[in-house]
């Protein structure tokens, strides 16, 4: 495999069957991200809650409305996190999966007549091409990712 980087892989190839995900490298997961933000909110409350103690008790409402501001940051970047493609050959059919924002989205085209075509207008694009449909592709990685998946690609399909 020509791409080695951890958002783009191939998952598998079993005979003709060959299959690549393209994803966002993200270093947190969300259950990992969850246990990040119950362990600040337990500090956070333990602080403040020390300092209420105090006579302090004014920090319980900032600390409060700080905890929900990062919390409702982590929801927002849990979702993207989790956003992927999948291109997947099988039989005579190249099938693209997207998954973005819980959304999850799959179009068929015929393997034979698919062209990948590159676009180079505000940076490299990638756009899988057939019979009128125009499925963009690899938003999720970078530049140097979508240009190796571009190539192993087409070497893929001139093969088959």
């Amino acid at each position: 495999m020509l791409v080695r980087p951890e958002s783009v892989a191939r998952v598998g190839q079993v005979g003709p069957e060959q299959e690549w995900l393209l994803k966002r490298n993200c270093a947190v997961s969300p259950r990992q991200l969850l246990a990040f933000y119950l362990s600040l909110v337990a500090l956070s409350l333990l602080i403040a809650g020390g300092l209420a103690l105090d006579g302090a008790w004014m920090v319980l409402p900032f600390s409060g409305i700080d905890l929900l501001a990062v919390g409702l940051a982590l929801v927002i970047f849990a979702r993207r996190a989790g956003d992927n493609e999948r291109v997947r050959l099988s039989g005579s059919d190249l099938i693209v999966e997207v998954t973005a924002r819980g959304e999850r989205s799959v179009t068929a085209l015929n393997r034979h007549w698919v062209r990948v075509e590159t676009e180079q207008r505000r940076g490299f694009r990638l756009v899988l091409a057939a019979h009128g449909l125009r499925v963009p592709i690899g938003r999720f990685v970078g530049e140097d990712e979508r240009r190796a998946f571009a190539r192993e690609l087409k070497d893929v399909l001139a093969t088959s």
